[in-house]
């Protein structure tokens, strides 16, 4: 809940990724749901449905409330 764009920028120069990352975020941000969709493909048979819609759910969250961030 506490964590800035200013912390991922901070990050990505610390890696030597560039002076931020929002490229890296917003290609992040447009795979989420393809990505979802593959692993939901790929489970194996007898995979807990309600286990996979909690981690879904909270990974689709997780990605909206990236958007939301303000990137300074």
């Amino acid at each position: 809940a506490e964590i800035a764009c200013r912390h991922f920028h901070a990050t990505a120069r610390l890696c030597a990724l560039g002076p931020d990352m929002e490229a890296i975020i917003g290609d992040v941000l447009a795979r989420t749901d393809d990505v979802i969709e593959s692993v939901g493909e790929s489970l194996p048979r007898g995979f807990p449905a309600e286990l996979f819609a909690v981690v879904t759910t909270g990974l689709r969250r997780a990605a909206r409330q990236l958007e939301r961030m303000p990137a300074a």
